[in-house]
C-alpha cells in the first residue's frame, strides 16, 4: 500500500524570546540550550510540552529557565532528563506530571562528555572529550532502571564526534565525517529473516559498527535517530539529509536524500517519520515537515 505523502511545508519557527544551539525532545518535554549573549548553555523547558504531542502552536509557549546552570548537551525520555556540563554529568528522574526544573535537584556522575543520548528505552550512548564512544551499562527500559549503574566503552572503528540512539537504533559520526549503524540496534525487527520468522532480534548493545553506504561523499557532523525508519544527518555545511530505505532488510538504508538547509542541531522524533524539530542558523527552534515521497515511490514495509 502506497504511505500518505506529506509536502514539505517549511519550518514552523517560535517566538523570537531566545536564541538557542541545541533541542530535545521526548515524553519529559521539550529542552533547549540558549545561544545568547551571556546565557550561552543555560537550559530552558518549554512549559506544558511534559507528556504532549509536540505540534507547532506548543511552541509559542512560554521557555522557563532550569536551575543547573550551563551545560553542553541535554538529552530527556519517558522519565529521565541528562545534561552534561564540563567534566560532570547530571541527571534527574521525573516523577508526576510535570518536570518543575526550577524546583529540583540534580544527580552528578563523574565523567567528561562531549555528546549524550537516551531513547525511549531510557538506554544511554555518549561521546567523551577524547571522542571514545561510551554507553551506559543497566539502563533500561525506563520502569526498571532508567539510570544505570556505570560507562562502558564501546570499541570503535574511528574516533567519533557523534552518537545518538532511537528506535531506528545506534548511529555514530566519524572524526572523519563518515556514518555508522550499530547493527541490531533497531527497535524491534533487526533483519528480514527475523521479521519473517517473528523473532525479535533487537539488542540493546549491538554487535559491530557498518559504515553506511554513501555514493554522494557527503561529509557529516551530526546525526539523530528517530522513529523505526527515520534517521537524518547533518552535513559539515548545515544541510540536512534523511537516510532512505530503512527497514528490516535494510536497516541501515542505501542511501541519503536531501531535506532542508541550514539547521545546526536537530531530532529526528519517535513517534513521527514525516516531521522533525531542530534549531536553524539563526537560532530558532523550529518544526520542519519532510517529504517522504520526494522523488520516489513511497511504501509501507
Amino acid at each position: 500500500a502506497l504511505a500518505l505523502c506529506h509536502s514539505a511545508n517549511g519550518a514552523v519557527k517560535k517566538s523570537k524570546e531566545h536564541n538557542f544551539i541545541d533541542v530535545t525532545t521526548g515524553h519529559s518535554g521539550v529542552w533547549a540550550l540558549a545561544s545568547d549573549v551571556g546565557e550561552k548553555g543555560l537550559l530552558y523547558y518549554l512549559e506544558g510540552s511534559f507528556g504532549k504531542d509536540l505540534d507547532a502552536e506548543m511552541l509559542n509557549g512560554e521557555w522557563t529557565k532550569s536551575n543547573i546552570g550551563k551545560v553542553k548537551k541535554v538529552a530527556v525520555s519517558q522519565n529521565i532528563i541528562w545534561t552534561t556540563s564540563g567534566y560532570t554529568v547530571y541527571y534527574r528522574t521525573i516523577k508526576g506530571k510535570d518536570p518543575v526544573p526550577w524546583n529540583e535537584s540534580w544527580q552528578k556522575d563523574p565523567q567528561d562528555l562531549s555528546v549524550i543520548s537516551v531513547s525511549p528505552k531510557c538506554t544511554v550512548w555518549a561521546v567523551n572529550k577524547f571522542n571514545k564512544v561510551l554507553r551506559r551499562v543497566g539502563a533500561g527500559p525506563c520502569d526498571e532502571d532508567a539510570v544505570g549503574s556505570d560507562w562502558e566503552n564501546v570499541k570503535t572503528p574511528e574516533n567519533m564526534q557523534h552518537v545518538d540512539v532511537g528506535k531506528a537504533g545506534v548511529w555514530a559520526v566519524g572524526k572523519s565525517g563518515d556514518v555508522y549503524y550499530r547493527t541490531f540496534t533497531r527497535f524491534g525487527y533487526s533483519s528480514k529473516k527475523a521479521f519473517y520468522l517473528r523473532i525479535k532480534d533487537y539488542d540493546p548493545v549491538g554487535k559491530e559498527w557498518e559504515k553506511v553506504k554513501d555514493l554522494k561523499g557527503l561529509k557529516m557532523k551530526y546525526v539523530s535517530s528517530g522513529a523505526h525508519r527515520l534517521v537524518l544527518a547533518i552535513a559539515e555545511d548545515n544541510t540536512v539529509y534523511r537516510r532512505f530505505g530503512i527497514g528490516h532488510e535494510f536497516p541501515s538504508g542505501y542511501e541519503w536524500q536531501f531535506v532542508s538547509r541550514n539547521y545546526t542541531a536537530l531530532q529526528a522524533l519517535d513517534d513521527k517519520e514525516n516531521v522533525f524539530l531542530g534549531v536553524n542558523t539563526d537560532g530558532d527552534v523550529a518544526l520542519k515537515y519532510i517529504d517522504l515521497c520526494a522523488g520516489v515511490t513511497c511504501q509501507n514495509e
